[in-house]
C-alpha cells in the first residue's frame, strides 16, 4: 500500500502540471490577442483606442423622428461590404449596398473585405477606379465613386457611427442654380427613389439622403428635404461626427434617365443624345413636389393669368412694366410677375402650375416651365447676339414626348436696344481685364461663336446684357401661343380610339366601285373630341401601291375613283379624332373588285 509521502508527492505534481497548463493557455491567448491588436499599417494608428462618441447633434433629427445615426460598434467583420449593381458601366450603374463606409478625414469610401463581402454586376477594379457616377451629369470626374480597401476587422478598432436607416448616397452637381437643382438633382432623385423603392412608399420616402459633393445645402435645401423626414447628411455634417461613418444598407448613385440636356463640357451645349425622358417622368415628379410642398398660392384659382419671370440684378428687361401692361391690355388676362426677390421657389412653382404660360429672359428660372400644364406656352427671350438655336434646354423640355408645350423665342436684333456692362466682374460678363483688341471684337459681335462651358468671355458678356424688348412682337407671339396651345391640348389630351370593327366589302353594284362598311370604335363614346373622321387605306395587291382616304363621321363609304375591276385590294380602316389623334387600324380584309 503506497505511503502517505508518495500520495502527497503525486498530488503536488498533478496540481503543478494543471497550473502550468493553464498558464500556457493564458499566455498563448494573450500573445494571439496582442498580435491581433497590433496596427497592420502605421496609418491605422488613428483607429486605436477610440470609443464611439455619443451623438447629440440636433440637425440629425427632423420632425421628432428618431436619430438615424447611432454610435455603436457592431460585429460585422464576418460580413463586410456587399454590392449588387445594375447597369453596364459607371454612367448607367446604380448599386444596392450593405455595410458601406465613408472616412471623412480621408474623403474616401471604404470597401470592407471579409468572408461575406462580395460585389455583383461589377468588379473590384471598377470599385477602385470608378464604379459609378454619383451625380446625374455624365462624364464629370469630380462625382465618380471610388472606394479603397480595408479589412473588416478595422471596425473592431474604432468607434463607428452607423446610419441605420435606408440610405441614398449621391452628389448634387450645382446646387446653387435652380436649373441644375431641378434638372440634375430633383427629377433624377424622384425617379431613382421610385426605381429602387427606398422607404417602401413612393409618396412618403423614409430614406436618409447623403450628399457628398462638398457643397452646403444652400438656399434650395427645402426642395431636397421634401424627399426625406431626416436632416440631409453632407460632408460638413459627417465631419462633425468624427471617425468613420458606415451605412447599413441602401443605394448609391442616381439615375440619368430623366435628364435631357448637356452643358457643353466636351462639345457645345445641346440636347442629350438618345433621350429616354418622357412627360410621365416630369409630371409625376412635379405632382410629388406640388403635393409635398406646404407653400400657398394666393392667386391660383382666381382666373386665368400669364406669368412674367423677372430678374432684378442683371439680364434685365428694361421696359418690363410697359410689357406687363401691354400683355394685360392685349390679352385681357392678369399678368403675375414673379422672381426670387419676391417669391420663394415653392410659391413660384405653384403659381406657374396654375398659369396659361410663362414669359422670361433666358436663364435658370425658366426651369419653372417643368411645372406648366399640358397645353401651356413658353416664350423665351434672348439678349442681343445670343442665338436661340444654340441654347435650347427649355426648347428641348417643351419637345419631350407628351409635354404638349408651345415653345416660342424672341431674340433682340437691334444693338441699340441693349445695355452692355464691360466693367462688371468677369463672372458677370465684364471684359475690362482682356486685351483692348479682344474687347472690341466681343463688343462688335452680332452673334457669338459656338463655345464650350463655362467661362467663355464672349458668352458671359452678351448673356448679362440688359434688353429693351419689342413689345408688339411679343404680344403678337403671345396671341399665337394662345391659339396654338388651345388646339394642341384639344388634340393631344385625347385617348386613342380602339380598332374599327366588322369592316365589310360590298361589290354587288357592278361598275359602281366598292362600298365599305364598318362598326365604329367601341371606346369612342368615352373619349373627348371635337371631330370624328375615318381613314381608309386601299392597297393594290398586284402593285402594292396604297391610297389613303379621309371620310367624315359615317360608317359606310363608296369608292369608285381609286379602284380597278379585277384587282384584289387589302383594306384597313381607322378612326381619327380632331384631325390628329389616330386610332388603331382594323384587321385587314381582302376585297376583290
Amino acid at each position: 500500500m503506497p505511503s502517505l509521502h508518495y500520495i502527497t508527492h503525486a498530488v503536488t505534481l498533478a496540481v503543478i502540471a494543471t497550473l502550468v497548463r493553464k498558464y500556457l493557455q493564458l499566455k498563448f491567448a494573450y500573445e494571439d490577442l496582442e498580435i491581433y491588436c497590433k496596427p497592420h499599417h502605421e496609418d491605422e494608428t488613428e483607429f486605436q483606442d477610440k470609443e464611439p462618441d455619443p451623438i447629440h447633434h440636433g440637425y440629425l433629427n427632423k420632425e421628432d423622428k428618431h436619430n438615424p445615426v447611432h454610435a455603436t460598434v457592431t460585429n460585422i467583420h464576418d460580413n463586410g461590404t456587399r454590392l449588387w449593381c445594375s447597369g453596364h458601366d459607371k454612367s448607367s450603374r446604380i448599386c444596392k449596398f450593405e455595410n458601406l463606409c465613408y472616412h471623412p478625414q480621408k474623403e474616401d469610401f471604404v470597401f470592407l473585405h471579409g468572408p461575406g463581402s462580395f460585389i455583383e454586376g461589377a468588379d473590384m477594379k471598377s470599385v477602385h477606379h470608378g464604379l459609378l457616377d454619383l451625380s446625374s451629369v455624365q462624364g464629370h470626374t469630380t462625382h465618380v465613386l471610388r472606394a479603397v480597401d480595408a479589412p473588416s476587422r478595422i471596425l473592431r478598432d474604432t468607434g463607428v457611427h452607423w446610419v441605420e436607416e435606408e440610405t441614398l448616397v449621391f452628389s448634387r452637381f450645382k446646387p446653387d442654380n435652380i436649373m441644375h437643382v431641378i434638372h440634375d438633382d430633383i427629377l433624377p432623385l424622384h425617379y431613382t427613389l421610385q426605381l429602387v423603392s427606398l422607404g417602401k412608399n413612393s409618396s412618403s420616402h423614409q430614406v436618409q439622403l447623403v450628399v457628398l459633393d462638398g457643397w452646403e445645402m444652400g438656399e434650395f435645401e427645402s426642395i431636397y428635404s421634401l424627399f426625406t423626414p431626416y436632416e440631409i447628411l453632407t460632408k460638413d455634417k459627417i465631419n462633425i461626427l468624427g471617425g468613420m461613418v458606415c451605412f447599413r444598407n441602401g443605394h448609391i448613385g442616381i439615375s440619368k434617365r430623366t435628364t435631357w440636356y448637356q452643358y457643353g463640357f466636351d462639345k457645345p451645349q445641346g440636347p442629350l443624345e438618345g433621350l429616354e425622358v418622357s412627360s410621365q417622368h416630369v409630371h409625376t415628379a412635379v405632382k410629388y413636389l406640388l403635393t409635398e410642398s406646404s407653400e400657398l398660392c394666393q392667386i391660383c384659382g382666381s382666373g386665368e393669368y400669364v406669368v412674367l419671370l423677372s430678374r432684378r440684378l442683371n439680364r434685365l428687361i428694361l421696359n418690363e412694366v410697359d410689357l406687363t401692361l401691354a400683355i394685360a391690355r392685349e390679352t385681357g388676362l392678369k399678368v403675375v410677375v414673379i422672381g426670387f426677390e419676391s417669391h420663394s421657389f415653392g410659391e413660384m412653382m405653384k403659381i406657374v402650375h396654375g398659369s396659361r404660360g410663362i414669359i422670361g429672359m433666358h436663364g435658370s428660372l425658366m426651369i419653372l416651365a417643368t411645372f406648366l400644364n399640358p397645353g401651356s406656352f413658353i416664350i423665351e427671350l434672348f439678349p442681343y447676339a445670343i442665338s436661340p438655336e444654340n441654347y435650347t434646354p427649355f426648347k428641348t423640355l417643351a419637345g419631350i414626348h407628351g409635354m404638349q408645350l408651345v415653345y416660342k423665342t424672341w431674340a433682340n436684333q437691334n444693338r441699340e436696344d441693349t445695355i452692355m456692362h464691360p466693367d462688371w466682374p468677369p463672372d458677370l460678363g465684364g471684359i475690362h481685364d482682356l486685351p483692348k483688341e479682344e474687347q472690341e471684337d466681343i463688343i462688335n459681335q452680332s452673334e457669338i461663336p459656338l463655345h464650350l462651358c463655362c467661362e467663355d468671355p464672349s458668352w458671359l458678356f452678351h448673356i448679362y446684357q440688359d434688353t429693351k424688348v419689342d413689345i408688339p412682337s411679343i404680344t403678337e407671339m403671345l396671341k399665337q401661343s394662345f391659339s396654338e396651345s388651345t388646339a394642341r391640348v384639344v388634340a393631344n389630351n385625347q385617348l386613342i380610339p380602339s380598332p374599327v370593327r366588322q369592316v365589310a366589302c360590298d361589290v354587288s353594284s357592278v361598275g359602281q366601285g366598292v362600298t365599305l362598311s364598318w362598326k365604329r370604335s367601341w371606346n369612342v363614346m368615352y373619349l373627348d373630341y371635337i371631330t370624328l373622321e375615318y381613314e381608309i387605306w386601299l392597297q393594290n395587291s398586284d402593285t402594292e401601291s396604297t391610297v389613303s382616304l379621309i371620310v367624315g363621321n359615317v360608317t359606310s363609304h363608296t369608292i369608285s375613283n381609286y379602284v380597278t375591276e379585277g384587282i384584289l385590294y387589302n383594306v384597313w380602316v381607322r378612326s381619327v379624332l380632331d384631325q390628329e389623334v389616330e386610332g388603331q387600324f382594323s384587321d385587314a380584309i381582302k376585297c376583290h373588285v
